[in-house]
């Protein structure tokens, strides 16, 4: 169950929680649902039924995948789910499975292009997405439950049963990015980032080469039960189908051969709610929207932004289009720190904003967006706890965010926060000086400490500085 703050094209989840039932443990060779994974969720639901009216839910859509329209059951156990919430139920075709998941990748990563796959316990969604449209789907009998019941544990015999439901799969090419997501495929991603010393623990845009990723789900595939205990990055429940689930992912890999392979956060769920949105609202950029929903509650004074970013954008003439992007996104939350003490602000904001759940924004990018906020407060540079995230970046990254960073931290002392105040002055970086300029009438603005700080600008440049006022 995930509870979302609004239906809106930014998606912010207030309330995650999941049980593991296993409904559709043996269901392929039975043709009924695991009668023990029955009673377990019939237990649970009750829970999810109390939060739900004691938060104040006002829209309730509960969607079923393949367990239950394969199980003969099935249907059965769906009434049982619609008395307790007293809520209609979708059930899901195995071509809408697909497409709504598809959905939930471009929901999370406009522009997406490639294949995108989602695995569950009973079937492998493949989509086909082209141009950040979702092109064309199938649902396969490849979940990692349904083959651990079917098939067995054998490597070969498994490794055999996949190659030749994928055969069938005309539209998979080589070459092509590969999006992968699934409880079972993110547990893999957070593993990989154990096991190579990744700085960030964020699944969503977490990108692996494609043959990195073959060779990884290679030695997961062959690893004992007892190997997976001994890693907090997955989940117990998930410990007994990890190898099938490797080794589905590297068969993928291997036919794909895609140059990268990219997990993402967001599945059926956040699909479902996109796919209700009309064309104008999927048009909304879901990283500026929640960052400017974070400006607006956390800022000592409604954003001003359009001042601020124009006065900063001024400094990088050349930036493409994501650039900024990106810039803005910096200036929405450059006043989130102003609460906490001095001496911590800078410190604070940095992690708050790495650990944010946003979404279309590349991991290197969320690292520039927080250095930025970070050197705003005046943060220092060469501060240890920025080692780990910092090698996601190069030189011109970090002096990106250490120009941006700066100028943000320079208009709002020059402008007490009022970013309309700077209207009337411009900061400019030439060849051998920073330059600021500024009409007479605001000359009054200028205060002891705005010219140290433009100096020490000018300095770390190594440049000078210079004042004109007109």
């Amino acid at each position: 169950m995930v509870i979302y703050k609004s239906a809106s094209r930014a998606l912010v989840p207030v309330f995650n929680e999941r049980v593991i039932c296993k409904i559709g443990y043996n269901v392929s060779e039975t043709g009924y649902l695991n009668p023990k994974g029955v009673e377990k969720a019939l237990k649970s639901l009750p829970r999810f039924e109390i939060l739900i009216r004691a938060m104040g839910v006002d829209e309730l859509y509960i969607l079923a995948t393949a367990a239950t329209r394969e199980a003969s059951d099935g249907k059965e156990f769906l009434s049982n789910v619609k008395k307790i919430f007293g809520n209609s139920i979708t059930q899901l075709s195995g071509i809408e499975e697909a497409r709504l998941g598809a959905c939930g990748v471009l929901c999370g990563i406009p522009g997406a292009d490639g294949i995108s796959g989602d695995l569950g316990g009973g079937s492998l969604e493949l989509t086909s997405i082209r141009g950040g449209a979702y092109e064309f789907g199938q649902s396969l009998p490849l979940g990692h439950l349904r083959l651990i019941t079917t098939v067995g544990l054998k490597p070969e015999k498994l490794s055999n049963y996949i190659e030749n439901i994928l055969s069938s799969c005309s539209y998979i090419t080589e070459n092509q990015r590969f999006y992968a997501f699934g409880g079972a495929w993110r547990a893999i991603a957070r593993l990989h980032m154990v096991q190579t010393g990744y700085p960030l623990r964020v699944v969503h845009n977490y990108t692996i080469t494609g043959d990195k990723a073959s060779e990884f789900c290679k030695i997961v595939s062959g690893m004992s039960e007892v190997s997976l205990r001994n890693s907090d990055a997955i989940p117990n429940q998930r410990i007994a189908s990890m190898p099938a689930s490797a080794l589905i992912l590297q068969k993928l890999i291997d036919r794909i051969k895609p140059k990268e392979v990219i997990f993402s956060a967001l599945g059926i769920r956040e699909g479902f709610l996109y796919d209700r949105l009309s064309d104008k609202e999927k048009l909304g950029d879901p990283l500026l929207l929640v960052c400017k929903d974070i400006g607006v509650n956390e800022s000592r004074f409604p954003p001003e932004v359009i001042y601020l970013s124009n006065w900063v954008a001024e400094l990088f003439p050349n930036d493409k289009k994501d650039m900024c992007r990106l810039l803005t996104a910096v200036c929405l939350l450059a006043d989130i720190g102003w609460s906490e003490h001095p001496d911590y602000r800078a410190e604070q904001a940095y992690f708050r904003i790495l650990r944010l759940p946003l979404v279309a924004i590349t991991h290197k990018e969320k690292a520039m967006l927080a250095l930025a906020v970070y050197l705003r407060y005046g943060g220092d540079i060469n501060d240890h706890s920025l080692r780990a995230v910092i090698k996601l970046l190069n030189e011109d990254d970090i002096e990106w965010s250490y120009i941006l960073g700066s100028a943000i931290g320079i208009a709002e002392k020059l402008s007490g926060g009022k970013s309309k105040l700077l209207d009337g002055s411009k900061l400019c970086i030439g060849s051998e000086k920073v330059e600021l300029h500024i009409i007479s009438s605001k000359v009054g603005l200028l205060s002891d400490e705005v010219r140290t700080r433009l100096s020490k600008f000018a300095k770390k440049l190594k440049k000078t500085f210079c004042l004109y006022v007109t």
